[in-house]
C-alpha cells in the first residue's frame, strides 16, 4: 500500500499507490464500499495521511531501520514506539535482542547466578524454577530445557549461551507478553 522512496538525503518520500491496490490481484471484488471510486478513496486516504501524521511515522520508521538495520526489524519497530522517548531502548544486538529486553534478561540471568560465576548451572535454573513457580515442569522436562540453553555442552549456561537461547523463544512474543514473564521471573 505505502512505498518509500529516498532521495541523496535519505529523506523518505511516501506515496500512496491507491490505483495499484484498486487493480491489484490481492484486493477483493468490492472492496471499495458502495458508490466509492479510486478518487475518493485517494482523496479520503490522503486526508487521513495528512490528518494523523502517518507519513511522517513511517518516515522515521523507515530512517531508523536503515540506519539500525535490526536483525528483528519488525519488533524494531514496535520497540521504538513502544520507548519514543527513548530510541535506544530498541537499538538490537546481533541476536535481534533490543536493548530494552537484553537488560531485563541479565538481570534475570544475575538473580539466577547465585555464586557470581558468570554462569548458571542447572542446580541454580532448578531453584529458581521452584521459587518462581516454574515447577510446572517435571525435573526431567527442566533438564532438557537446560539442555536447549547449554549449547556448548559442558553443563554450564554462559550469558550468550542464556540470551542467545530467549533471542530464539522470544521472538513472537509481545512486550506486554514479555514483561508479564519478567514480572513473574524478577524479584
Amino acid at each position: 500500500m505505502i512505498f518509500g522512496l529516498f532521495d541523496k538525503n535519505v529523506n523518505v518520500m511516501l506515496e500512496l499507490k491507491v490505483d495499484g491496490l484498486v487493480r491489484s490481484p490481492m484486493s477483493r471484488p468490492g472492496s471499495l464500499g458502495p458508490g466509492q471510486t479510486a478518487d475518493n478513496l485517494q482523496a479520503t486516504a490522503e486526508t487521513y495521511l495528512t490528518e494523523y501524521r502517518v507519513n511522517d511515522l513511517l518516515t522515521w520508521l523507515l530512517r531508523e531501520l536503515l540506519v539500525h538495520q535490526p536483525a528483528e526489524p519488525i519488533q524494531f519497530m514496535v520497540d521504538l514506539m513502544t520507548f519514543p522517548g527513548d530510541p535506544s531502548r530498541a537499538t538490537q544486538d546481533g541476536r535481534g535482542l533490543s536493548e530494552y529486553r537484553k537488560s531485563k534478561l541479565l538481570a534475570l540471568f544475575h538473580q539466577m547466578d547465585k555464586d557470581d560465576s558468570g554462569s548458571v548451572e542447572f542446580k541454580e535454573i532448578y531453584a529458581h524454577s521452584s521459587k518462581y513457580g516454574g515447577m510446572a515442569l517435571t525435573p526431567e522436562e527442566l533438564k532438557a530445557v537446560f539442555q536447549d540453553f547449554d549449547t556448548s555442552g559442558d553443563s554450564k549456561v554462559t550469558v550468550d549461551e542464556f540470551l542467545t537461547f530467549f533471542s530464539r523463544t522470544l521472538v513472537q512474543c509481545s512486550n506486554e507478553e514479555f514483561d508479564e514473564m519478567m514480572k513473574e521471573m524478577l524479584d
